[in-house]
């Protein structure tokens, strides 16, 4: 499957234990960030204002946080 997206660690959350990662489309425009949310024990993506996507760039996306829950993502 052709990538259309580029995921890029940030930073860590205030703990330190949890990834911040910037998303961004293959032109590097910013499209949004994962962070985890504590409420809901789990990574989320929280899109930038204004951004679409298709359902390939959600499955891309979908993809990626399976991979981080599952902690199979240096």
């Amino acid at each position: 499957m052709k990538s259309y997206l580029i995921f890029e660690e940030v930073g860590r959350s205030d703990s330190g234990k949890t990834k911040i990662i910037d998303v961004k489309n293959n032109d590097d425009v910013y499209l949004g960030s994962i962070k985890w949310k504590p409420g809901w024990r789990s990574y989320v993506f929280l899109p930038y204002e204004y951004t679409i996507f298709d359902r390939k760039c959600l499955a891309e996306i979908a993809d990626y946080l399976n991979k981080l829950v599952l902690d199979k993502i240096d």
